[in-house]
């Protein structure tokens, strides 16, 4: 397992009243940097999540998510195999003072177990 890394990332944000668009660039070390972004809408009427994430190499992955206490988890849908598969986890909690925790969870390697694979906490 790789060691913690302080990744420090700029982001822009734009919200309305159900939808919310993050989107930016990441860099840990010197040597990695990675664009990033998010567009997500609240359906109200199904009390669900749905939008789209780019961060992976892979492509836009789909959303789909429902509110569990102060996160929302996320069912992620890749747009070819990632690790074996073309599904992973997403979860997103704020805390409400500002900071913002986001974790994925995959499988390591094909038939391998679920883990996380990342964890990134975003202060402002």
């Amino acid at each position: 397992r790789m060691p913690a890394l302080t990744v420090k990332c700029t982001l822009a944000r734009s919200r309305s009243e159900n939808r919310i668009e993050v989107g930016g660039t990441c860099r840990a070390a010197i040597v990695i940097t990675r664009q990033i972004a998010m567009d997500v809408t609240y359906d109200p009427a199904s009390d669900s999540y749905r939008g789209t994430y780019k961060g992976e190499m892979n492509g836009l992955a789909q959303l789909a998510g429902k509110r569990k206490g102060d996160a929302v988890e996320f069912q992620v849908t890749w747009p070819e195999d990632l690790n074996g598969d073309r599904s992973a986890m997403m979860a997103i909690e704020s805390s409400g003072d500002g900071v913002m925790h986001l974790r994925m969870s995959d499988k390591t390697s094909p038939g391998g177990p679920v883990e996380v694979m990342w964890d990134l906490t975003f202060r402002r």
